[in-house]
């Protein structure tokens, strides 16, 4: 197995974390996709972590993996270890050294070192580096300045290295394992013919292999016992909590017996590459970003996101839901945190909210449903077709699913399904709703009906483009086309297009909040308030908006395919509230420092604090924990201390003579 076999994805992330907000910074980051493919982590003190990516360099974390900084910036960092207080990165470029804990890095002289080696580890043992390779395996005596073949190892593929009083071994690729004990001058063979081993690991005096064919272990060196999961590659092994973890993949296994038995599988359909311990946390790095083990629940972090991207998104009972091309996201303090739901892997194209169902579809005609606000799912039957799905439309027992191959109809909640006899033009669905007794489809030439649950369907509207979503708010219908616009309609029957300065033409998604009908377009996110007919733009980090949700009425989540970012809808949409070019509000600034808020935070004014008439702190159940009023003393640097905040998202809302300032902000 070469390095070059391994799927690298090659996606990039950025967190944006502001120090100090002010009522005209609206939008905050919050994007979850730290997807991407990681080759090794290494712990290198408290808080201290260093992590190799595949594609997009090596990162750095100094607050135990909460954030993640971009510190060497050649693509791949296959392999990590630290002698003293030196580290180094081995990458497709060669060697790196750090003398600073990882915050800078130069590039070693690595004179001998042939050039496009394909590296798989390096190792740092006493003063000496060993380098394994595709093409071979090098030793190095001087911190990497000059390199030497070994001999015996040095034409085969190595994989992994491990040293223990004295002795140090080397896996290889398909040739098993080697031995020497004087420092690496010479090697003799240790056992496991054939054998290709991909990571050495010791606990007490147990060494432990992770081979192509499971688990061996040995209490010398040189017996080879088997022990378990055998016909799985091990690429990462671990002991934590008095259990013995075998990163495969297809996830983690435990083993709490000595490894005798292995089973409780997590992270299933990731591929592990490696484990940390930091803070007594546990870290691994896989084929789709880094997750550290939270109280027994897995939680991504990471450095990188570009590549995975978000189809949809929404919000039931204080959650945020966030469907991507890598699985399913959930967030429960507001955007700050999320964990990730395992499936079977496929590309989640839609995600739909109906009453307290939750349902979302992935692009294999796969389609998953929970009834308890997503804590658990259930598999719906495989369509009969395994098309990309669409969009969903549920009534009672009915469950209507349109798709790439047509439309499909279940009338025992997706666990029968057949196929619609639907005309060539609805062959590929985006949208479905219901309307009482009448279903209605968006197809590439309008809109039609049906009133036998999809059974049969009539063409109520020639609009001429392709409709790719709908929506009934109050007594009117919308739908949104591709290219041509948004059209409405009072009956469901006769369709106009909407001309009154709507600025949008390919639609993707619509909807009523609060403050009016928000519509999501290729040029951006435009609102028409309750009271008139004017249409306005509403000002984003995106050009294109390519799905939204509102989160407790209060806080509105927008995507662009890519990343995701929030704001407090009333900030954006109200022009006396947190609108800078506002005169009456200049005059009055907030911040919160510092930013993110870790154990203790302050609210700093500045400006004309006369405007102050109340100030309030949610969280991001709209729950007020906070509420403070000015007195005659307050001066231009005025600060007020916060109370003690869990993890998670909060907002500020500062009561003035002219209007509200609102200013979300995250506590860690």
């Amino acid at each position: 197995m070469k390095i070059n076999q391994i799927t690298k994805f090659l996606y990039i992330a950025i967190l944006i974390v502001f120090t100090t907000f002010s009522a005209s910074a609206q939008w905050q980051s919050c994007t979850p996709l730290y997807g991407g493919y990681y080759f090794s982590l290494l712990q290198v003190s408290d808080n201290i972590i260093i992590a190799g990516s595949g594609g997009y360099g090596t990162f750095r974390s100094t607050d135990n993996g909460s954030t993640w900084n971009r510190v060497i910036n050649s693509k791949d960092g296959l392999a990590i270890t630290q002698s003293g207080t030196s580290l180094y990165v081995a990458n497709e470029e060669g060697v790196y050294h750090s003398m600073d804990s990882g915050a800078t890095w130069t590039k070693t002289q690595q004179e001998g070192l042939p050039k496009n080696l394909t590296i798989t580890t390096v190792k740092a043992v006493d003063n000496q580096l060993f380098l394994g390779a595709i093409e071979g395996a090098y030793r190095s005596q001087d911190g990497g300045a000059t390199w030497s073949q070994l001999t015996t190892i040095g034409d085969k593929e190595v994989w992994s290295f491990l040293s223990d009083n004295g002795k140090i071994y080397a896996g290889t690729g398909g040739q098993g394992l080697y031995l020497s004990t004087d420092n690496g001058n010479t090697w003799n063979f240790a056992g496991m013919d054939g054998m290709t081993i991909f990571s050495l690991y010791m606990h007490d005096a147990r060494i432990i292999a992770g081979t192509n064919d499971g688990i061996f272990m040995s209490e010398n060196g040189g017996n080879w016992i088997s022990s378990g999961l055998t016909g799985l590659s091990i690429a990462a092994i671990h002991y934590h909590n008095s259990k013995y973890l075998a990163g495969t993949s297809t996830g983690i296994y435990y083993s709490d017996d000595g490894g005798k038995t292995w089973g409780n599988t997590e992270l299933e359909g990731y591929s592990i590459t490696s484990f940390a311990i930091s803070n007594s946390v546990l870290f691994t790095s896989t084929n789709n970003g880094i997750f550290k083990n939270n109280n027994g629940k897995w939680l991504i972090t990471g450095a990188h996101s570009f590549g995975n991207s978000v189809s949809s998104m929404t919000t039931l009972n204080g959650r945020i839901f966030a469907g991507t091309q890598r699985g399913l996201y959930i967030s429960d303090n507001g955007g700050i945190n999320w964990n990730t739901v395992q499936y079977d892997g496929s590309n989640i194209t839609t995600l739909e909210v109906f009453g307290n169902t939750l349902l979302f579809g992935t692009d294999k005609g796969r389609s998953f449903r929970s009834d308890d606000n997503g804590n658990t799912w259930s598999a719906l039957r495989l369509l009969p077709l395994a098309g990309y799905i669409y969009t969903f439309a549920v009534r009672d027992n009915w469950v209507i699913v349109g798709t790439n191959a047509g439309i499909f109809r279940s009338s025992t909640n997706g666990q029968i399904w057949e196929q619609s006899n639907t005309p060539a033009n609805l062959k590929s669905c985006r949208t479905i709703i219901y309307d009482n007794d009448i279903l209605y489809a968006g197809a590439n030439n309008g809109v039609y009906s049906s009133t036998d649950n999809g059974g049969s369907w009539q063409l109520r509207a020639a609009i001429q483009t392709e409709v790719r979503s709908m929506k009934k708010i109050e007594n009117r219908f919308y739908a949104g086309t591709s290219g041509n616009g948004l059209f409405f309609s009072d009956d469901g029957t006769q369709w106009a297009k909407i001309t009154n300065g709507f600025p949008g033409s390919t639609v993707n998604a619509l909807s009523s909040l609060p403050q009016g009908l928000f519509v999501a377009a290729s040029e951006g996110l435009f609102y028409r308030d309750n009271q008139g007919m004017k249409w306005k733009t509403v000002s984003t980090p995106y050009i294109t908006i390519q799905d939204f949700t509102v989160l407790n009425d209060s806080l509105l989540y927008i995507t662009n395919g890519q990343n995701i970012s929030f704001a407090s809808l009333q900030a954006i949409t109200d022009n006396t509230v947190g609108i800078s070019t506002n005169a009456s509000l200049e005059g009055l600034s907030l911040s919160i420092t510092p930013h993110p808020v870790i154990s203790e935070g302050k609210i700093v004014f500045s400006g004309d604090q006369s405007l102050l008439l109340a100030l309030e702190v949610y969280n991001v159940q709209g729950e007020m924990i906070y509420k403070h009023i000015p007195n005659d003393s307050m001066d231009n640097t005025q600060s007020i201390k916060l109370p003690p905040l869990s993890s998670g998202l909060y907002i500020v809302k500062a009561h003035t003579q002219n209007g509200i300032v609102t200013l979300p902000f995250i506590a860690q």
